[in-house]
């Protein structure tokens, strides 16, 4: 590990040190759980993680989030919301749908930590997220949650270094987003939409391919994967692509010859700015 990260790795500890007990979101994703890990490991401090199972969020994500907590050894919360898609500002889908879910989940998180004396709520984004469209971090703002690795300037290169150098076999997981982002916005949400990308993107992965987004377009998919992974879609793979995401309950399969792109579908709408990744 070099000076600089050995640096960063010291200024979130004292960061985290000196903030004393707090409550951690945690997905199960790089970010949040080298954060988890790495408070975890100021014993004089009461750690509690905390992971929210919505329709946004597909259900794999959530049992591996337990997986990690437990093997961190952690007080591991799980709460279901269910409710969010009764909201107006989630299920239509609108270009600022992540500060509204935000404000509701970390609301929520903040109950949480009141009603068990923890006076700090913590969560993962990294310096990378600075400046990139993401309304959901006017939501943390404006409800007192922090940002300790952003602060200390890790970046998402530096979390991925870290992770690996602290054993984390998260370090190389390939990033997640929530499910509404492969619908374009506007779209109407519900959860059997969700729930039909979500099968399909399990069933691709099956296949050997983490890096990906399945974008929907009402009965039609559209797959995005690194560039160097599209000839084997079309090649070897075709058949068995097509036919899982048939199966999942698409009508359509399709190929963005582009590739895979981070961030939030409709980029017509904001141009290339990103949303909504965590």
């Amino acid at each position: 590990m070099n000076e600089l990260l050995e640096q960063k790795l010291s200024c979130l500890e004292k960061n985290l040190a000196e903030l004393g007990d707090c409550l951690v979101a945690f997905s199960g994703g790089v970010d949040s759980t080298l954060l988890l890990a790495v408070a975890a490991r100021q014993k004089a401090n009461r750690v509690v993680a905390v992971t929210v199972s919505s329709p946004f969020v597909a259900r794999d994500e959530v049992k591996d989030a337990l997986r990690i907590a437990e093997k961190l050894g952690v007080e591991h919360l799980l709460i279901e919301v269910d409710d969010l898609l009764e909201m107006d500002a989630l299920r239509d889908n609108p270009p600022d749908r992540c500060y509204h879910c935000k404000t509701a989940i970390m609301t929520t998180l903040k109950a949480v930590a009141k009603k068990r004396n923890i006076a700090t709520v913590i969560e993962g984004s990294n310096s990378d997220d600075t400046g990139q469209y993401r309304p959901g971090k006017k939501a943390l703002a404006e409800l007192g949650v922090l940002s300790p690795m952003e602060r200390c300037g890790l970046s998402k290169s530096d979390v991925r270094a870290l992770s690996n150098h602290l054993g984390l076999d998260t370090w190389d997981k390939p990033a997640m987003a929530c499910l509404a982002t492969r619908f374009p916005y506007g779209t109407t949400l519900d959860v059997a939409s969700l729930e039909r990308v979500a099968r399909a993107e399990k069933g691709l992965r099956a296949l050997g391919i983490e890096e990906l987004r399945l974008r929907c377009h009402d009965d039609l998919a559209r797959i995005e994967v690194p560039p160097a992974l599209i000839c084997s879609l079309t090649g070897s793979l075709r058949e068995e692509v097509v036919a899982l995401v048939k199966e999942a309950g698409f009508s359509y399969v399709t190929l963005d010859m582009e590739g895979y792109r981070f961030g939030a579908m409709d980029e017509t709408l904001l141009d290339s700015e990103k949303t909504d990744d965590p």
